[in-house]
């Protein structure tokens, strides 16, 4: 289920319950920058300098794998010819603590070994996937010869060795998106995988052949391309307007309008990570201009809209409790869920909501876990809500993309499906489950990807479809040094907000899909208990208040508890 059609358009912070603004405000830390910028000042990392023993060659080599240029060039000046001929820099890449490296030489002096020991936090994937782990102890040995009079690296390990800072400088994330699984009669959509691409000089190129390949491992087995498979790349190339054309190999045009149509917001929606300078799209195959149905020539940067991975329109609303009724940031149509109060003939307690995407569908809990949970579903702007299941410890309700139904948590032991049209619950499966209650459920708003938070730790996994039926695969610790998390939300197709302890309790966090990056906002003041989050802001509950993010703080912005977005 996607949004497609226009909607009503309202501000998020219009109250629908016309409560005041209290003029409390509570301060944000600033974000720190996700990317490195196009155009910043770049210092070279020197070469090797005469006289230096093989400890300063090593860290020599270690330091100049922050530049990419050139297939790491200045780097290679640290080898012999032969291991510079055989280095596979394009290998994982080990994001190491430089405040943990140690760089010792043993052996005589004909070939000394040198032992480096550092402590890596994570990876760099070939695929250019993100993986966070937890700090381990790495020990490597490089191998040290004299060149012409000099020490060079003989032997060393494959791959890079770069600090989170120089990590930052070699490559850039980006989001790389495929298509989105097909189920039933719902319109095409696209998904982000972010991954990181080495920074050069043609981002666009980058971009494209990144596209070209399959999908990382986390979303594996779940998303597809319209691009089939071993597509040859001519030719990128940009204008002075940024119109980017991409000549493809011939016989696209070939493929059904369809495919034509997907491939070309494929391209679109990950050509736009380059940002303002991306003005358009120019698709050849083969040199010929390839007829794409409902475009012209040069497809504009803002095409292909209905594709969006979340669905949510503009200004998506955010939808609460107050005693029991379903309350909205914006004025909701009258019906049992919203009429009187709880107790009055029709109308439905309520004390947990979900909104689908497009905001047609909702579903509201009535009932506390542990206790007996009746599900109701039904359409937002209409009078019934169909009675469903009453279960026992039913929580987090999620309806991601809303394709395959409602989900949920039953007894904090396992994952639960309300499929479309059905009063009765499916178990999903979870591959590899780790050990621990489930706390916490999350889908994506793509419907690719699933977030839990099992015994107080955060993981995201995709969900793969098994003939016909849905279960969850590949989960991956996000955040290994964050505990005690109680409540999780997605911001973006590759952000998650979350409730949980990294430096102290009950922080608010801003987290990169893969754990790559983080950002702590500034709760001080408050006791945040449950949260919401999209591309449209933040919103935490706190003792029966909601405060939404706004500028530098949190402002109160009404009386309530357990906000959600829809999704």
């Amino acid at each position: 289920m996607r949004w497609v059609a226009a909607l009503l358009v309202v501000p998020v912070l219009a109250v629908g319950c016309s409560l005041p603004l209290s003029r409390r405000v509570h301060e944000v830390d600033a974000a720190q920058p996700l990317r490195r910028q196009q155009g910043d000042l770049q210092v070279l990392p020197p070469g090797p300098k005469k006289g230096q023993s093989p400890q300063d060659v090593v860290q020599g080599f270690l330091g100049a794998q922050a530049n990419p240029d050139d297939h790491h060039a200045i780097a290679r000046e640290f080898l012999t010819a032969a291991a510079a001929a055989t280095w596979q820099d394009d290998a994982e890449v080990q994001v190491y603590d430089p405040d943990s490296l140690r760089v010792q030489a043993q052996g005589g002096e004909g070939s000394p070994t040198v032992t480096v020991a550092l402590t890596v936090s994570g990876q760099v994937r070939g695929d250019g996937s993100y993986l966070a782990r937890s700090a381990a102890h790495v020990t490597e040995q490089y191998s040290a010869t004299r060149v012409r009079g000099d020490w060079r690296l003989s032997q060393v390990p494959a791959g890079l060795r770069l600090t989170p800072a120089d990590r930052d400088r070699s490559y850039q994330a980006n989001s790389v998106y495929y298509l989105a699984p097909k189920i039933g009669e719902s319109p095409p959509h696209v998904v982000p995988d972010e991954v990181f691409v080495p920074v050069g000089p043609d981002p666009a190129l980058a971009l494209v052949q990144r596209l070209l390949r399959p999908p990382s491992q986390s979303l594996a087995g779940t998303v597809t391309s319209a691009l089939p498979a071993g597509t040859a790349l001519r030719s990128v190339a940009i204008s002075g307007s940024g119109v980017v054309t991409v000549d493809l190999a011939a016989g696209l045009a070939e493929l059904p309008p369809a495919s034509r149509q997907s491939l070309s917001a494929q391209l679109v929606w990950t050509l736009r990570d380059l940002g303002p300078t991306f003005s358009g799209l120019r698709l050849l195959s083969g040199g010929v201009p390839l007829p794409v149905p409902t475009v012209g020539p040069v497809q504009d940067a803002g095409s292909w809209n209905t594709y969006d991975p979340e669905g949510l329109g503009p200004n998506p609303p955010y939808y609460f409790v107050t005693a029991r009724r379903l309350r909205a940031s914006v004025t909701l149509p009258s019906g049992p869920a919203t009429a009187g109060e709880a107790g009055d003939r029709g109308s439905v307690p309520v004390d947990s909501v979900a909104v689908t995407p497009d905001r047609t569908q909702v579903a509201l809990l009535s009932g506390r876990a542990p206790g007996r949970v009746t599900v109701r579903t039904g359409p937002l702007r209409g009078p019934v809500y169909a009675e469903g299941p009453t279960v026992r410890d039913l929580t987090s309700p999620t309806w991601g993309s809303g394709q395959y139904g409602l989900w949920m948590l039953e007894g904090g032991r396992r994952v639960v499906l309300l499929p479309r049209g059905s009063k009765a619950l499916v178990a999903v499966p979870v591959v590899l489950q780790p050990a621990g209650p489930l706390q916490a459920l999350a889908l994506s708003r793509d419907g690719a990807r699933v977030a839990l938070v099992i015994g107080g730790v955060l993981y995201v996994g995709r969900i793969e479809v098994v003939e016909g039926r849905p279960r969850v695969a590949g989960l991956t610790l996000v955040l290994p040094g964050l505990t005690r998390a109680t409540h999780v939300a997605w911001s973006s197709g590759t952000e998650l907000a979350v409730l949980g302890q990294l430096a102290r309790p009950n922080q608010v966090l801003l987290v990169a899909v893969d754990g790559s990056s983080v950002t702590t906002l500034n709760s001080s003041g408050l006791t945040p208990v449950s949260l919401a989050a999209s591309s449209a802001g933040l919103v935490v509950g706190s003792r029966s208040a909601l405060y939404q993010a706004s500028g530098r703080g949190f402002v109160r912005v009404q009386t309530g508890d357990l906000p959600v977005f829809p999704g």
